[in-house]
């Protein structure tokens, strides 16, 4: 329906995503009704699987719980949930503005949104919705705006309740998406809807799909039900208040029908004495055989239900994704943003805590099998410990018989090596081979001490021999001669 797309500053939020092929949570919060319906796809069109309607007292703390005690009985789905604003809290202008380029006409609305309400900025949310305009080089534009402080309110219900909106629209869009899927199809004048709410009627003013103009009129069903025939000519008043506004405004609009629906489908005999009022045929079109079926309970004919309108949940549900107008709270938007950027990071976080726990896990893991290897190797080495002692000691016995059986250590070729060795004046009485040690212990007598030395000389000088040294001081004995003992390490011969 539009050609232009919105552009917008402050990213995607993902608070719960709203698609057309998955069932949707729609709650609209009035001044003194709650309606409540939960739709999804049906093999024909879209379905309503629950619906609660209920009417208050006063917006406050007994309405949460309320909500909250009708999802868990009722069992509705707590996301994704569409907030719809109902029409006379809202304010609506169609404008049409010299541009199609989204930037310059979201700057002159920038410019626009301070004349049509007398609040502040700061006091304000505001958004819009583009269509085709009626001049070549010129846009229309819906611009809708709404106190802060009654969407936080009722923002606050729904989050006490433990429901979070993804989008916040107004009761008019969803009314406009309706009479796009229905009562518009294939239409080529312009048309006026009148959706009859139990305190009020939403009408508006349509051309070949763009809203030329929408007005919240204070007459509703409860009105009719009281006092008809003066309700109706209040009504009819205030829709023709409304024709000459819009004929004002967009001259040469002139509508061929009236279009009645909501609580005003189910009022007898409305259609005639309205449509003689206001000048125009009237059509009846009961938006709620739009929708493919409907729970057995509640009644919609009871009196709970009769009186009030669901043109504008039912649009919603239509489409719920092509849904446009988000009256979202810049604080409330960069609140969740916030909260989704801390979850995220949470997350991470944790992703991170978990890897290191693993990889801690793992590390331990390894080294509590590497030390349990450890004692197990420890243990069987203890167990080999009499073993490795005994076969070390054979090896040892081993070496010493075939040092033994060596014929270079045999005591003929002993003999044959040490006599050269031997000074004139030198008697050996002890020769000692010990093959184990490697050792060779001469013992005996000499004339001199000199004689001493230079048989330890010769032995160092000898290939068979090395460490040749004299084990103790030499002593004379009574017969004059000195009593001797040298020792050496013997080399083996290869």
């Amino acid at each position: 329906m539009g050609s232009l797309v919105k552009e917008s500053s402050m990213g995607i939020q993902r608070v719960g995503e709203i698609r057309a092929d998955r069932p949707v949570l729609l709650v609209e919060i009035g001044n003194d009704w709650i309606k409540m319906i939960q739709a999804g796809p049906a093999r024909r069109g879209v379905a309503v699987t629950r619906l609660h309607v209920e009417p208050f007292e006063s917006l406050g703390a007994e309405l949460t719980p309320l909500i909250d005690g009708v999802i868990r009985k009722q069992r509705f789905i707590r996301s994704p949930v569409i907030l719809c604003i109902p029409r006379q809290a809202v304010i609506i202008r169609s404008l049409e503005l010299p541009s199609i380029k989204p930037d310059e006409v979201a700057d002159m609305l920038e410019l626009q949104v301070g004349k049509q309400t007398p609040y502040s900025k700061d006091e304000i949310v505001f958004d819009y919705r583009f269509f085709e305009g009626s001049h070549e080089g010129y846009s229309r534009v819906l611009l809708a705006i709404a106190q802060r402080s009654y969407i936080r309110e009722r923002l606050f219900i729904l989050e006490e309740a433990g429901l979070e909106a993804a989008r916040v629209s107004v009761s008019s869009e969803g009314v406009l998406n309706w009479y796009a899927a229905t009562a518009g199809t294939g239409r080529t004048g312009a048309d006026v809807v009148v959706d009859l709410d139990a305190g009020y009627a939403d009408c508006l003013i349509l051309d070949r799909g763009n809203v030329l103009f929408t007005r919240s009129l204070p007459v509703g069903a409860l009105q009719v039900r009281d006092d008809k025939d003066r309700a109706i000519d209040k009504l009819a008043r205030e829709v023709r208040q409304s024709l000459e506004t819009c004929q004002a405004e967009s001259p040469g609009v002139e509508p061929v029908r009236l279009v009645l629906t909501g609580a005003g489908a189910r009022v007898p005999d409305m259609a005639p004495a309205l449509g003689a009022a206001v000048g125009l045929p009237v059509e009846i079109v009961d938006s709620e055989r739009s929708v493919t079926g409907w729970p057995a309970e509640p009644a919609r004919d009871g009196d709970a239900i009769r009186w009030v309108s669901l043109t504008g949940l039912v649009g919603m549900a239509l489409a719920p994704d092509a849904l446009e107008l988000h009256l979202l709270p810049d604080s409330v938007r960069l609140r969740r943003n916030l909260v989704n950027r801390a979850s995220w990071l949470a997350a991470l976080a944790m992703l991170v805590v978990s890897l290191v726990g693993v990889w801690c896990l793992w590390g331990l893991m390894k080294l509590t099998l590497a030390q349990q290897r450890l004692d197990r190797l420890r243990l069987q080495n203890a167990e080999l410990a009499p073993v490795v002692e005994r076969v070390g000691n054979m090896k040892r016995l081993v070496q010493s018989v075939e040092r033994r059986r060596d014929p270079e250590f045999s005591a003929i070729n002993m003999l044959s090596a040490v006599h050269p060795l031997v000074p004139d004046g030198v008697w050996l009485d002890t020769l000692d081979i010990q093959v184990a040690d490697g050792r060779l212990v001469l013992a005996g007598t000499t004339a001199t001490r000199q004689d001493v030395r230079d048989l330890v000389n010769a032995i160092e000088k000898s290939p068979w021999f090395k460490q040749a040294v004299e084990a103790g001081a030499s002593r004379r004995e009574e017969s004059g001669r000195f009593r001797f003992q040298v020792q050496a390490a013997m080399e083996i011969q290869k």
